[in-house]
């Protein structure tokens, strides 16, 4: 049943750079709610870069990039994971 949930390739540096943003997006998702001045800050971008649902995506980005991070970190449905991630810098550049 595992070996049907993990979809990743046998390539060694695409395992270790889905590992890394895997660990980044889960770094950065808890940090938005560990650390009151980033959450303020995250906030603040949110505002400036008037995203519509400000008060929706305040919430519900970092538990979205917390559960991208764990499925990359354990290699399942990792091309999903990553078209989520993709769309989630897209709009925060």
């Amino acid at each position: 049943m595992f070996d049907q949930l993990r979809n990743t390739s046998n390539n060694k540096l695409a395992g270790v750079l889905r590992l890394l943003l895997g660990l980044i997006f889960v770094m950065a998702g808890v940090l938005k709610f560990a650390v009151p001045h980033l959450g303020e800050a995250f906030e603040g971008q949110l505002a400036t870069a008037e995203i519509p649902f400000r008060e929706l995506s305040l919430l519900t980005v970092p538990f979205v990039e917390i559960l991208v991070g764990v499925i990359l970190l354990l290699g399942w449905h990792t091309r999903l994971s990553a078209a989520v991630a993709s769309t989630i810098m897209l709009v925060a550049t």
